[in-house]
């Protein structure tokens, strides 16, 4: 899951969108030096992260790829399934895309003394409308292409999408259409469990 189901969760279960994006960018304790609420969607970020690297369709598209390949599935498919939640997005959402991401933006706080990462994705993520761009496939494998030129060895993370997208549509469609609401529900006991403590 990237950053569309991130959000997408963070709203359907009324924590921090702010939280929801700095699970990317604070390891370890550091969430401690959030506040309760932020320290709350950082944690519910790390179980989604923890939860969708387990999700059964991994396992049944991970042979049709070669070795060097299967180890960025996880980045590749996380863009991918955000796009299928954009196409099912009026299925979980009843406010459309759109003033759904307006929203987002303007909800994610500014941090940039405290999470410097975090405020350059923030920026840029409101300003190229980032959210919105998953309904294309295009869009989707662009952002792939945007994210090979930063990683250390070479490795074309757009021609792997297309191979996903070619090969494993109906493993992507299941995991939004049957696995993202059983995640919905398990999150949802979870986060009962954090407030009850």
């Amino acid at each position: 899951m990237n950053f569309l189901a991130h959000f997408h969760i963070a709203s359907a279960t009324q924590t921090s969108i702010t939280g929801a994006l700095l699970g990317d960018f604070v390891r370890g304790n550091q969430y401690l030096h959030f506040s309760p609420d932020v320290q709350l969607g950082i944690l519910l970020h790390r179980k989604v992260d923890a939860y969708s690297d387990r999700m059964p369709y991994l396992a049944s598209i991970r042979p049709k790829f070669k070795q060097g390949q299967r180890r960025y599935l996880g980045i590749v498919t996380d863009m991918l399934l955000d796009h299928k939640l954009s196409q099912h997005w009026s299925e979980f959402c009843s406010t459309p895309l759109t003033t759904f991401a307006h929203c987002i933006y303007q909800q994610l706080t500014p941090l940039p003394h405290m999470a410097p990462r975090y405020e350059k994705v923030r920026a840029a993520m409101s300003e190229g409308n980032w959210l919105c761009h998953y309904q294309s496939e295009e869009q989707v494998l662009y952002a792939l292409n945007r994210i090979s030129l930063r990683l250390k060895r070479q490795v074309d993370l757009a021609d792997i999408g297309a191979l996903c997208l070619q090969y494993c549509r109906p493993e992507l469609e299941r995991a939004i259409t049957q696995d993202y609401p059983e995640l919905m529900t398990q999150l949802t006991t979870w986060l009962d469990c954090q407030t009850a403590n």
